[in-house]
């Protein structure tokens, strides 16, 4: 009995991420300080205390560089190239990084650029890295600068923690208190911002969904990789590791929940937003959408190809006058064209909802469209040819058509969703390939209503005929 009790001990220890871990992470992702966060005043206290946060990672990235690095003269070469690698990438980023077109800067500069934006004051940390540039003590220049009480406990436990050198406690606050948990913090941030907001939010949002992209796609699964070849198979280090992280998470707990009593005594009311969490907090909503989406695209397609293609009853050509709906069907990828380029430029301008209002117009007319073009083709019979004299170039055009309109739909679909729960990141990633998919067939399809139409017109006197059949979006 004691030596199963044993064995049940040394399996429990092994685990690094257990229950209480992710806890502890979705309680972070659904904490209501993130509702106090819509007013100005709310969110300038908030950067103030946060940006101390922001300064301090950086601190913890160095200090696992230095481990897993040579970083000292003369160099001598490391175990670990890839994770070596990986840290160095981080550091590049982090120091050096180049959004949205800027020169390359560090993310706590863009920060206070963010800041700056909103109005917030930036003097207490800009007094702080002065000094701790100047040579100053960390625990010196907390003081010496006035940082937030709340803020300042929290810099002190991260640089005892970098102190004490351990290998496996510094990876482990990098990995499960920062990189896996700063995504689903952020979006939730970013849903408070959109609401209600009057200041310039764009630098923030573009500095959170910054780190949403790269933390959440790029440096967790690393950061993982980091944490189990630091610990490897050793109980000790992995139980220190387990600690260490929840100690992390409960001092941002902390920290979040100091502000949040802070800006309920500046009588700032909360406002209420679902938050979405992403990743290992919360995948399976994710898949069981993209399940939806999948099995909504492939009916879709799969019953307009019916309708067009597939056995009709008799006597239906005819019956109803659809000769204008090819104009109809134009105009309404014009529109659609006109809103997806409204929309991008919106979202580049920081108009948030505004992009939203115009990119969901987009998709009603596209949505139009295919009504439309189902009736016209339901109640037209026949295949019709076009024999211009820019028949090759026509039928490229007519063919990727087809095929893109076929993959625009689950794309578009998978695009509107991530943005409708606000994972910003993942929705900008899919949004760079279904915007030029979804404008092209759009585009296109009035191309071919020209080419058409006006070979029709052109050989109506000599009793040809001309119609055309292209996939989703054709006369």
């Amino acid at each position: 009995m004691a030596k199963g009790k044993w064995v049940y001990l040394v399996k429990e220890r092994s685990e690094i991420v257990t229950e209480d871990v992710r806890t502890a992470q979705r309680a972070l992702s659904r904490h209501p300080v993130y509702s106090y966060v819509t007013s100005p005043s709310a969110l300038q206290t908030f950067m103030e205390h946060h940006v101390f946060a922001v300064w301090d990672f950086m601190s913890l990235v160095k200090a696992l560089q230095a481990q897993l690095t040579c970083t000292s003269v003369p160099w001598t070469p490391r175990k670990h190239g890839r994770l070596g690698r990986f840290i160095n990438e981080i550091v590049l980023g982090e120091e050096s990084d180049v959004v949205g077109g800027r020169e390359p800067t560090s993310h706590f500069e863009l920060y206070l650029e963010a800041m700056d934006a909103v109005g917030a004051n930036t003097g207490p940390i800009r007094h702080f890295v002065d000094a701790v540039d100047a040579g100053q003590p960390v625990e010196d220049a907390l003081e010496s600068a006035g940082a937030p009480p709340a803020a300042a406990s929290f810099v002190r436990r991260t640089f005892d923690v970098i102190e004490r050198g351990s290998v496996p406690e510094i990876a482990s606050e990098f990995a499960i208190a920062r990189e896996k948990v700063i995504p689903s913090m952020f979006r939730a941030l970013i849903g408070r911002l959109e609401i209600g907001h009057r200041l310039n939010v764009a630098p923030l949002i573009e500095y959170l969904e910054r780190h949403v992209e790269l933390d959440g796609d790029e440096h967790g699964p690393l950061a993982d990789e980091l944490l189990e070849t630091v610990c490897h198979e050793d109980n000790e280090k992995r139980f220190s590791a387990q600690q260490s992280a929840l100690d992390a998470l409960a001092a941002r707990h902390r920290l979040w929940d100091e502000i949040a009593t802070i800006l309920k005594s500046k009588g700032e009311a909360p406002i209420a937003v679902e938050t979405v969490v992403r990743g290992d907090l919360a995948s399976k909503p994710e898949k069981f959408w993209m399940q939806i989406i999948g099995v909504v695209s492939v009916t879709i397609c799969a019953a307009v190809a019916f309708l067009i293609y597939g056995p009709r009853p008799e006597g239906l050509s005819g019956q109803v006058d659809v000769s204008t709906l090819p104009l109809v069907n134009s105009i309404l990828n014009t529109i659609t064209a006109v809103l997806l380029v409204g929309g991008v430029w919106l979202v580049k301008k920081g108009n948030i909802a505004a992009h939203r209002k115009v990119m969901l117009t987009a998709f009603g007319t596209s949505t139009m469209f295919l009504v439309t073009y189902v009736i016209y083709h339901w109640f037209r019979d026949g295949h019709q040819r076009y024999d211009g004299p820019m028949r090759e170039l026509y039928l490229v055009i007519l063919v990727t058509h087809i095929l893109l309109a076929v993959a625009v739909l689950p794309l578009a679909l998978t695009t509107l969703y991530r943005g409708w729960v606000m994972d910003r990141a993942r929705h900008r990633k899919i949004a760079r390939i279904a915007f030029p998919i979804w404008l092209y067939v759009s585009v296109t399809g009035v191309l071919i209503y020209v080419m058409a139409h006006g070979e029709a017109n052109t050989n109506k006197n000599n009793g040809e005929k001309d119609v055309t059949r292209a996939g989703m979006v054709l006369p």
